[in-house]
């Protein structure tokens, strides 16, 4: 019986005798490159890059770079009080990882709900002191919401939030509410849930295109949601009133997942193609930095505790100096 494995490595397993040789394909001479990345994250010491069975820990004081090595997927990534929070594919739940307590292997704080296993954001609640996971699932429609209390190991997960057709694409927890962005497999949905994560219950609702493709980023900088769209729709909505108060196309950076990180009173846009900033007051578009972004899965950027972004050009981890206005 011959095993290969996504490390490198063939075994050849005797069913008979249960004796097994190994075959490691890199120290053969097989060549070898860069994966393809799914996630960044960054805080003042690391950077890390998620990847297939592996994530790439960049150390910002040394510039030494290492593995931590975490199965399957780590599809988003957060960091908080030095501890990386992986979001992990397939089914595999929640992983942590601290280079000051961890070696190669992450720590499992949790399980995925049942059926609900593919991750997509997991964002840091400050008002609650919660990680929160949107999750599509595989098996059915719909998706889930997931908590995580670091305190106590405790979870919630809410099903369904937004409808039996919608997985969670997008999330972003701002002054104790989270907003949940939609969108279905076939790309015909994209509904925008305002949820409160510890009574687990529906605050309001709305879906701001008239043709809706789903909701891939969501990022709030002062009363204002700012809400990105598959292919590029892009929509402010005042928390105030609850009304979209601009909105426009940007397709042509956006060919098809964008993200919107926010830091320091700038809102930026992240996607396969393009790095660019929105003006605060009239939400017009800067283009930045060109990516051309070899990924797979969302485009995402990060920001770091000195307002330093990173993101992935071709297959390469960049980081952006953004100059303020």
């Amino acid at each position: 019986m011959i095993v290969v494995s996504a490390f490198g490595l063939i075994f050849e397993v005797d069913p008979s005798t249960g004796s097994d040789t190994s075959w490691d394909l890199i120290k053969a001479g097989a060549p070898i490159g860069p994966q393809l990345a799914m996630s960044v994250a960054a805080d003042t010491h690391n950077v890390y890059v998620g990847g297939t069975n592996t994530v790439a820990r960049h150390d910002l004081r040394t510039g030494k770079q290492s593995r931590v090595l975490a199965t399957s997927e780590a599809k988003d990534i957060v960091l908080h009080k030095g501890t990386a929070y992986l979001a992990q594919y397939n089914a595999i739940g929640l992983l942590a990882y601290n280079p000051r307590t961890d070696d190669k292997w992450p720590r499992k704080l949790a399980d995925l709900p049942p059926k609900q296993n593919r991750t997509h954001q997991i964002v840091w609640d400050d008002r609650h002191r919660l990680a929160l996971m949107g999750i599509q699932s595989g098996d059915d429609l719909g998706g889930s919401l997931m908590t995580f209390d670091p305190r106590n190991g405790a979870t919630t997960v809410a099903v369904n939030p937004i409808d039996d057709d919608q997985m969670i694409r997008a999330v972003v927890a701002y002054d104790g509410v989270a907003y949940l962005g939609g969108q279905n497999g076939a790309s015909t949905a994209g509904r925008l849930v305002a949820w409160d994560p510890v009574r687990r219950r529906e605050l309001w609702r709305m879906t701001p295109q008239a043709k809706p493709t789903g909701i891939t980023g969501l990022t709030v900088l002062g009363h204002h949601l700012y809400v990105m769209c598959y292919r590029g729709d892009f929509f402010v909505i005042d928390l105030r009133t609850r009304k979209v108060i601009h909105s426009a196309n940007h397709g042509p950076v956006v060919p098809n997942f964008g993200t919107l990180p926010a830091d320091r009173g700038y809102v930026y846009g992240a996607s396969s193609s393009d790095f660019v900033r929105y003006d605060r007051r009239t939400f017009a578009r800067t283009d930045l930095v060109a990516l051309d972004a070899d990924r797979y899965g969302i485009p995402r950027a990060a920001v770091d505790e000195r307002g330093r972004y990173y993101a992935i050009r071709g297959r390469n981890l960049i980081r952006i100096e953004v100059g303020r206005r």
